[in-house]
């Protein structure tokens, strides 16, 4: 538009976009989605200069398909994958994989897609839904998995959303 010029133009990833999340500061935007031919499926850039901010781990076949920034300190990020049914857990900045005895969690979805991650509003806890119908419920900072619902519903879930006051998914 004339009257509005952006402040930055920049392509993030070689594919098409899935899903896009801001930190709580304002500062910083993770997004997530078809990587193609390029080695990740996912990026957290610096929105004014478009500096990246670490390395986001990539999902099988490059495909990612939601990704969640955790609304307070210590800063977090959860990616799910497009087609290995896994989560994985960033912390920084600057943001690489938690791995190890740290995460014991990010198979908890049987097969398919993870197609929404969202925390609740102070950030104590994530959820995630998926192909499976299944629901899953992580620590916001620690990322272990808190309870996993089976079967909630009867096809594939593909969105999830908190109440207000974080209480309710």
């Amino acid at each position: 538009h004339e009257e509005h010029l952006p402040k930055l133009d920049v392509q993030i990833l070689a594919g098409a976009i899935k899903d896009i999340s801001w930190d709580f500061e304002g500062k910083r935007i993770v997004v997530v989605g078809d990587g193609l031919q390029a080695p990740e499926c996912g990026r957290v850039i610096q929105w004014d200069t478009g500096v990246k901010c670490g390395d986001l781990a990539a999902h099988a076949r490059k495909k990612g398909t939601s990704c969640a920034f955790k609304p307070s300190r210590p800063m977090r990020i959860a990616t799910g994958g497009g087609e290995d049914a896994s989560v994985f857990f960033h912390k920084g900045p600057p943001f690489q994989r938690i791995v190890g005895d740290d995460v014991v969690s990010e198979k908890c979805h049987e097969r398919g897609a993870v197609h929404s991650l969202r925390y609740n509003r102070d950030g104590t806890i994530l959820a995630s839904v998926g192909t499976d119908g299944n629901v899953c419920f992580y620590d916001g900072k620690t990322m272990g998995l808190i309870k996993k619902m089976e079967k909630v519903h009867k096809s594939s879930i593909f969105a999830c959303a908190w109440n207000r006051t974080g209480s309710h998914l």
